[in-house]
C-alpha cells in the first residue's frame, strides 16, 4: 500500500506517534510518505519511508502564514505523484 501521513512535527507527540506508525508500516512493506513543515526528530532513513516538506511562502497581504493551504497543496501533489492509496492526517 502507498500511505501518506500528515503530522505536526514540532507540537506535542504528533510527530513521534506519526513517525513510529510510519516506521512500523514501512517495515511491513508499505511505502510511507510523511508530510510536515519539518522532519520529525525521530524520523530515520529507512527504505520505503519518505519525507515531503510543506513549504509555507510568505505573503504580505495576510498576517499569518497560510500553512493549511500549503499543506493541502502538498497533499494533492504527493498524492498524485506517488499514487497514494490513503492519507492519514495525524492531528
Amino acid at each position: 500500500m502507498n500511505i501518506g501521513i500528515v503530522c505536526y512535527a514540532s507540537v506535542g507527540g504528533s510527530g513521534v506517534v506519526a513517525t513510529e506508525l510510519a516506521s512500523a508500516l514501512a517495515s511491513r512493506g508499505h511505502d510511507v510518505h510523511i508530510l510536515s513543515s519539518e522532519a520529525p526528530f525521530r524520523l530515520r532513513h529507512e527504505p520505503r519511508l519518505h519525507f515531503h516538506r510543506v513549504e509555507t511562502p510568505a505573503y504580505p497581504l495576510f498576517r499569518e502564514p497560510q500553512y493549511v493551504l500549503s499543506l493541502t497543496t502538498k497533499i494533492v501533489q504527493v498524492s498524485r505523484e506517488q499514487a497514494l492509496d490513503i492519507v492519514h492526517a495525524h492531528y
